[in-house]
């Protein structure tokens, strides 16, 4: 939810595994009759790491390639495969550095410091500075 101007905004972001099932490219069932589906189509690694990057915000991985590695897992857990391979040896090419390049041009992350104007950052500093202030204003009170 983010707020501008006095107006809420709400925007929902699927997890991880709705992704992944999306896409498959399935199609549709009725959960209540068909239950226990086997995933057995595969999925191209460039549609993992597009997932990534949708889910980056959402992650606690320090980098793009953390994010891949929990969508594998994900991948993994839901039963299909990525290029025709399995997610344990995709995810091991991963980390052993054999799928890199996909990587390298990733779009920085929006909440970076980097990407913020001098304003922005001039007015988080602030803000900051006003909450340790009314902060230490409250301290000598007592409830």
């Amino acid at each position: 939810m983010t707020i501008k101007n006095r107006q809420a905004a709400v925007s929902v972001v699927p997890s991880a595994s709705s992704l992944v099932i999306k896409a498959l490219k399935e199609p549709p069932r009725d959960r209540k009759k068909e239950k226990n589906i086997k995933h057995t189509k595969s999925i191209p690694l460039d549609e993992i790491i597009e997932i990534g990057r949708t889910m980056r915000h959402k992650s606690m991985a320090k980098s793009l390639q953390g994010t891949v590695l929990e969508i594998v897992g994900t991948a993994f857990s839901t039963g299909c495969q990525i290029d025709g391979r399995s997610p344990k040896s995709v995810s091991d090419d991963i980390k052993s550095g054999e799928i890199e390049s996909e990587f390298s041009a990733a779009p920085p992350m929006r909440n970076s410091s980097s990407t913020l104007t001098a304003s922005q950052s001039l007015r988080s500093k602030y803000y900051a500075l006003n909450e340790i202030q009314c902060n230490n204003c409250f301290k000598g009170t007592k409830a």
